[in-house]
C-alpha cells in the first residue's frame, strides 16, 4: 500500500510543473495512445504494483510531460 501511494505522489509531483489541479485530475481521465487507449485512471484499478509494465509506463507519460514532451 505505501509503495502504491508513493506512486501517486510521484506522478502527481510530476504533472504539478506543467499542469494546474484541474489538468492533473484531466491526465489521468484521458485515453493515451501509449497506454493501448486507456486512461491512467483505468490502469491504476485494483491490485497494481508500481512494477508492473503498464503503471511505469504511465510515470513515463508523467516524466515527459515534465519535460514538456508531448505524449499520447
Amino acid at each position: 500500500m505505501a509503495a502504491r501511494l508513493h506512486t501517486l505522489a510521484l506522478l502527481i509531483q510530476q504533472l504539478e510543473g506543467t499542469h494546474n489541479t484541474f489538468g492533473i485530475r484531466r491526465w489521468f481521465q484521458r485515453p493515451r495512445a501509449s497506454l493501448d487507449g486507456q486512461a491512467p485512471q483505468d490502469l491504476l484499478q485494483g491490485g497494481w504494483d508500481p512494477e508492473d509494465a503498464p503503471i511505469r509506463a504511465i510515470l513515463a507519460l508523467a516524466q515527459a510531460a515534465s519535460f514538456g514532451t508531448i505524449a499520447s
